[in-house]
């Protein structure tokens, strides 16, 4: 799915939230708090950039919404920190890329970075079975 189309459906555009969005709709129902790491799933679900031939697969990225503070919690801004993971059938990527990898991959970077405003190390794993060395890719932010 093209990444863009992909955060306009996760992500709230308007300010203060609506409920026309995944994560607007679980803020609004209190689902997800700013207390939260809020871990979403979609099976088999690849995300390209542009070109699906050139820039596929972003298999996972971390990032938050942001919503504007209220008199209840003193005017302080409210970050809702996300971690969006495909959920891989085994077997269809190579180098042991197994179902969780993206998921595992995202949360280290979501706990070196929760606000997406640091560079988190380029990550490697080495296959056990081939031995080489597999990049796995996410973009963080939407």
């Amino acid at each position: 799915m093209d990444e863009n189309a992909f955060g306009f459906l996760l992500f709230p555009e308007t300010v203060p939230v609506d409920n026309s969005t995944l994560i607007g709709a679980a803020e609004l129902a209190g689902d997800v708090t700013t207390k939260d790491i809020s871990t979403f799933l979609f099976n088999n679900v690849y995300l390209y950039d542009g070109d699906v031939n050139t820039n596929c697969c972003v298999l996972g990225f971390h990032s938050y919404d942001f919503e504007p503070g209220d008199a209840k919690n003193g005017n302080r801004e409210r970050r809702y920190v996300m971690d969006y993971g495909s959920w891989t059938d085994n077997g269809l990527f190579l180098d042991g890329f197994e179902d969780i990898t993206a998921l595992s991959r995202g949360m280290s970077e979501l706990f070196n970075d929760p606000f997406v405003n640091n560079e988190t190390p380029w990550w490697l794993s080495s296959d056990p079975i081939f031995g080489s060395l597999a990049r796995i890719v996410s973009k963080p932010g939407m």
